[in-house]
C-alpha cells in the first residue's frame, strides 16, 4: 500500500485522477477508515491523505444556520466545543449511524 499527502486541494484531486477507480481512498482523520481496513472492509492499494489540508479544519457554529465542521477537525476539538450543541458534539462523536461501537467519547 502507498500513502500520499497534500497540502493543495488541486494535488490530492490530481493524485486521486491518476489513481484506477476505486484504487485509492481518501483520508481525513481515519477513525472509521482504519480500523475498517484491519477488518479488511476495504483494501485500497493508495490513500491521500487529506490533514494538511488547513481549509479541511474549519469549525462553524450558527444556532439558526448549524455548524460547519471540516472533514480534518479533530473529534477531541469538537468535543470541547461548547458553542456546538450537545447534540451536534454526539453526532460527530458517535457517527451520523448511532454507531455506539466506534464512539470516541471525551
Amino acid at each position: 500500500m502507498r500513502i500520499s499527502s497534500s497540502r493543495a486541494p488541486s494535488m490530492a484531486v490530481a493524485m486521486l485522477a491518476d489513481q484506477a477507480p476505486a484504487a485509492a481512498m481518501l483520508v481525513a482523520g481515519g477513525p472509521d477508515v482504519y480500523p475498517n481496513m484491519k477488518r479488511q472492509q476495504y483494501e485500497p492499494k493508495t490513500l491521500i491523505g487529506l490533514c494538511q489540508l488547513r481549509a479541511l479544519h474549519g469549525l462553524t457554529a450558527k444556532a439558526r444556520d448549524g455548524s460547519t465542521i471540516g472533514a480534518g477537525v479533530t473529534l477531541t476539538h469538537v468535543s470541547q466545543q461548547q458553542d456546538i450543541t450537545v447534540e451536534t458534539r454526539a453526532r460527530c462523536l458517535w457517527g451520523r449511524s448511532g454507531d455506539y461501537e466506534s464512539a470516541r467519547c471525551r
